[in-house]
């Protein structure tokens, strides 16, 4: 995906461009490792967009594994969909797989924000369990 001004996803393509992000103190950044090949990432991609978009008091980033191998190697992403979260500079969580439950327990963990009430589209079951 493209990136758009409008969106509220950074998309990533430099270890720089995701240290510079996720050094920013007491802000919790949600980091979706992804392919254009993986059909589990593009099924989840408009869920994820959708919580960036209503979720502000948290930072969303993507990466493609194909254009920023050297992030995926850091990290050592292995398997996709990858959602690493990053607080002050530091990673505090990750989970591996499709699953909005998931997501929104983990936020909820780091940030104490229930998101899951701000969620509103009707999205497709395999998306958010």
């Amino acid at each position: 995906m493209p990136y758009t001004p409008d969106s509220n996803v950074k998309h990533l393509t430099s270890l720089e461009e995701l240290n510079d992000l996720i050094s920013i103190r007491d802000k919790l950044t949600v980091v979706d490792f992804h392919a254009p090949w993986c059909g589990p990432c593009r099924a989840f991609e408009p869920v994820f967009e959708e919580i960036a978009e209503k979720v502000p008091e948290i930072q969303f980033a993507k990466v493609n594994i194909e254009v920023a191998k050297d992030i995926a190697l850091r990290y050592k992403v292995a398997s996709l969909p990858t959602f690493i979260y990053f607080k002050n500079g530091k990673k505090v969580d990750i989970s591996v797989g499709v699953g909005g439950n998931r997501l929104f327990h983990l936020i909820k963990l780091n940030t104490g924000l229930d998101i899951s009430t701000r969620i509103v589209k009707k999205m497709d079951r395999n998306q958010i369990e």
